[in-house]
């Protein structure tokens, strides 16, 4: 597939502002793999068919002990679980089969090592509280994570972490206020962020894991908002808020000149987005002082901010990649 994004552009680009024949395009378009040949979809079809019907397995195993739990005995509802985990995991680990289906098999290993603490608990009603039940999954597979490079598994990974900090926040004596817990959650983000930017640079991300890389971009980014937001209303804690608006001075233009430098807009959409949105609710902020006035003030930034953005975004994606807009 692509390994020179530059060279795909510049070829796309090419063939569509010039006047090179037809077959010449599609030759061009075959060598740079600028679309799906045939051996492209012999890869794909089985891999889709592989990841959805784990996905089904998964759901019919899910819906089986449901159905049956109450005649089902004890032992038979932890060994049945067991049995399927060890085996999925087992041919994850030490097959020497497709590395895909290797990591399919891992990640429905990891989504049944979930299965099997939930039927753990409910069978022996352990009153653990919901944190300690994550934490257990989130602990359990942490060196399939590590050991697989599957970008689905980090990110289970990243989600249970996420719901581990809500709920530890939730059911335990701790007292976090609500600006605390957000920035908790950016840094949570923040730090897998930095190592996937990190393995980008160095061209050792997986291929075709960008998403990974923008979900958790986006996690952080909302986390760090909300922090703001919540900060902007309400300054409970001082700590949080030196470190959030450090963090935001810091960390936002350093990701937007990355994004500059890269010539990608996903980073010069998201932050100011975020930025538009922390400036919104100071203007809301101040609707007791100045009533209506301010209210009105709000909206017209809305629409200019917003305005403004989309246009350089439009220029901007136009000067690096091109015209496909003009179509």
């Amino acid at each position: 597939m692509f390994q020179n994004r530059e060279t795909r552009e510049t070829t796309r680009i090419v063939a569509r502002h010039s006047n090179m024949s037809r077959p010449t395009g599609e030759a061009l378009y075959k060598k740079y793999s600028l679309f799906a040949d045939g051996n492209d979809w012999r890869r794909f079809v089985p891999i889709a068919l592989l990841s959805i019907g784990a996905a089904l397995t998964l759901s019919g195993i899910v819906f089986f002990f449901a159905y049956n739990w109450q005649d089902l005995p004890k032992a038979a509802k932890i060994a049945m679980v067991q049995v399927l985990m060890i085996a999925t995991a087992c041919y994850g680990i030490f097959s020497s089969g497709n590395k895909t289906a290797k990591n399919i098999a891992l990640m429905a290993a990891s989504i049944l090592t979930g299965a099997l603490f939930a039927v753990y608990g409910q069978i022996y009603q352990t009153g653990a509280d919901a944190y300690d039940f994550f934490l257990g999954w989130a602990v359990a597979i942490a060196i399939w994570v590590l050991v697989s490079g599957f970008p689905p598994l980090w990110a289970l990974e990243l989600i249970l972490l996420n719901l581990v900090t809500v709920l530890y926040a939730e059911q335990s004596n701790i007292e976090w206020d609500t600006s605390t817990l957000s920035l908790i959650l950016f840094i949570l983000n923040a730090v897998p962020l930095l190592i996937l930017e990190t393995l980008r640079y160095f061209k050792k991300l997986p291929e075709h894991s960008s998403w990974m890389l923008k979900a958790t971009a986006v996690a952080a980014v909302i986390a760090i908002t909300t922090t703001a937001i919540h900060i902007i209303f309400s300054r409970e804690n001082e700590s949080a808020t030196t470190a959030t608006w450090l963090f935001i001075v810091v960390l936002f233009p350093l990701a937007m000149w990355h994004s500059f430098r890269q010539r990608e807009l996903f980073y010069l959409a998201l932050i100011p987005f975020g930025i538009i949105i922390i400036i919104t609710a100071s203007f809301l902020k101040g609707i007791d002082d100045g009533g209506p006035a301010t209210l009105f003030l709000a909206g017209v930034f809305v629409i200019g901010s917003i305005t403004a953005l989309t246009y350089n975004l439009i220029r901007l994606n136009r000067k690096w990649h091109g015209a496909e807009q003009n179509n």
